[in-house]
């Protein structure tokens, strides 16, 4: 199957999610944690909705471990790519305005840093309660200390980043219960600080992608957040540089 045409303007978006996330720590491990909770929430065969696919290498995996995947983005070369790995059910939709799938329909809603994104994250939840049946769950990941927003979120065009506090609320106000809740990444903090503290003297600063990581400093990252992929299984993170939660639609 040849590779799907680029657009000259989605060179930036291919770059972060179709070829950065193949290799990058950071992403291997995230999907490697999201597999692990879809795995423990829901039984091969269920139906997976993946919102904001980028790449479409989480929807690959989790169609490969036997689920039934749908994929969605608004930018259509994720989708595009979403579809060249496999995920033939893949559409364009903005989840910020409506998901256009049916009610009480889907068993599990995956969102990796995407709820940032969105600027009505409420529609969106509310959305995803629509479309779920009952005792299926919303798992996401969103990026955590509104004190660390920087020209990292700006340039990723997000809206926020997050507390405990917000994710409680929008359960509360979206009429679904936490089955979990729990920070991730603690040793991405001091590279988020770093950022925070250059932007006093750079707040236009742009970027191309995620910083390259020298192979002396992946090893020891992947061995720390490999350890927390571990104990996130069973117990909860005092802190870290991301959220992670697990909605379940109880009513």
């Amino acid at each position: 199957m040849s590779q799907p045409p680029v657009q000259e303007k989605n060179k930036e978006w291919i770059t972060i999610h179709h070829e950065t996330e193949k290799n990058y720590w950071w992403f291997i491990l995230k999907r490697e944690l999201i597999t692990y909770f879809i795995q423990s929430l829901i039984e091969k065969g269920s139906s997976v909705l993946e919102i904001g696919c980028g790449g479409g290498r989480l929807s690959s995996e989790i169609q490969q471990l036997g689920y039934k995947v749908i994929s969605t983005d608004y930018e259509p070369s994720a989708v595009q790519y979403t579809q060249y790995k496999g995920i033939m059910n893949s559409f364009i939709s903005n989840c910020g305005e409506g998901i256009p799938i049916s009610n009480e329909s889907i068993d599990l809603v995956v969102m990796t840093d995407v709820l940032e994104h969105i600027q009505n994250h409420t529609l969106t939840i509310n959305e995803c309660n629509r479309i779920l049946k009952k005792g299926g769950y919303i798992l996401i990941t969103v990026p955590a200390h509104p004190c660390l927003f920087s020209s990292w979120d700006r340039w990723n065009r997000h809206f926020r980043r997050y507390t405990k506090k917000q994710l409680k609320h929008l359960a509360e106000i979206s009429h679904l219960k936490i089955r979990k809740l729990t920070f991730w990444n603690i040793p991405g903090l001091p590279f988020a600080i770093l950022r925070k503290i250059k932007d006093f003297f750079n707040p236009l600063q742009e970027y191309e992608g995620f910083p390259p990581v020298p192979f002396f400093i992946e090893i020891p990252l992947k061995k720390i957040v490999s350890a927390e992929n571990k104990w996130v299984h069973r117990f909860s993170l005092p802190l870290g540089l991301s959220l992670i939660c697990i909605f379940e639609k109880t009513e």
